[in-house]
């Protein structure tokens, strides 16, 4: 796929995302999927580092998955069994919750783009309709986040076959070397065959392992055309990053002054409320052009599947 086509394919997904303004609130649930790939090579990267540092220096530590905030999860769960704490359930049924919404948003966008590929002259639809037909396709794509992150636990965890070589130095570092790359071209993989997969499940009405061998396929007979969007994505998040900041920078300015010429003009209370209501209004601004921008990100994805895929 040529750089022009992919231009057409990210502007599509940015009027497909001005289009439907009342799905924008999806974004906020797709904000932690922004550049999904890269944050699985970078928290594996981490991970990797802290665990090797820990092994070689015997520092006895627990076995490690993807990130710290799925750590902690599983802390989090495994205290509330040991120990009724009416907040850790309460926190719990948050994390569930959130989790569930996270899902379904993915889901319901994924299904947005199949219908604009079906309807290209009406984009819209019914909100309730589709949030209600994206169920049936809940528990695969469950399934299908589970098994990557099995797959990415196990190939994070080899190095506790080999601790008695690192704690005493005698493992050659072009073996550590290797496994670090080798882990993290593995979890990039795993990361897009998961996402296809939920494309294969959602738009192609595959069954489940059928769809995993799909993704498999697809990925790697497509690689250096995904390569390259991941990496038009990347440069599109520096620049909305960038954007960002310039707009930060200028209300920051005016509104600094404004607030440092309004401290001596009212009284105390009166200007923590304004202090109070411009931070709001600022957070709120801010919250919506980053649910825009995740939404339009994430839907890049659904689109160029939809216009590459094969009957396979």
């Amino acid at each position: 796929m040529s750089i022009l086509e992919i231009k057409k394919i990210l502007k599509k997904s940015f009027n497909l995302t001005r289009q439907n303004p009342r799905f924008l609130f999806l974004g906020f649930f797709l904000i932690f999927f922004i550049n999904y790939e890269i944050n699985v090579i970078i928290g594996i990267l981490n991970q990797i580092t802290t665990y090797l540092v820990k092994l070689i220096n015997n520092i006895k530590i627990p076995i490690v998955v993807q990130s710290k905030e799925i750590s902690n999860i599983f802390i989090l769960i495994y205290n509330s069994f040991q120990k009724f704490n009416l907040s850790n359930i309460f926190v719990l049924i948050t994390i569930v919750l959130f989790l569930y919404l996270c899902l379904m948003a993915q889901i319901i966008v994924i299904s947005l783009a199949e219908y604009s590929k079906q309807n290209p002259n009406n984009p819209k639809t019914s909100l309730k309709k589709i949030f209600l037909k994206s169920h049936k396709f809940l528990g695969p794509t469950i399934i299908i986040y589970l098994l990557l992150g099995i797959a990415i636990f196990i190939f994070l965890n080899i190095p506790t076959l080999f601790k008695n070589y690192l704690t005493s130095n005698t493992l050659p570092g072009w073996f550590i070397i290797s496994y670090i790359i080798i882990t993290l071209l593995l979890g990039l993989i795993f990361g897009f065959i998961a996402k296809f997969s939920l494309f294969f499940v959602i738009i192609k009405k595959e069954k489940l392992s059928l769809s995993i061998q799909k993704s498999a396929k697809f990925f790697f007979e497509n690689w250096f055309t995904i390569i390259k969007i991941s990496l038009s994505l990347l440069i599109a998040t520096i620049l909305f990053g960038l954007i960002i900041f310039l707009i930060y920078t200028g209300i920051f300015i005016p509104t600094f002054l404004f607030l440092h010429l309004l401290l001596h003009l009212c009284s105390p209370s009166f200007y923590l409320i304004i202090i109070t209501a411009l931070t709001f209004i600022v957070s709120v601004i801010f919250l919506m052009l980053l649910s825009f921008f995740a939404y339009f990100q994430f839907l890049v994805w659904p689109l160029y599947f939809t216009k590459s895929v094969k009957k396979m």
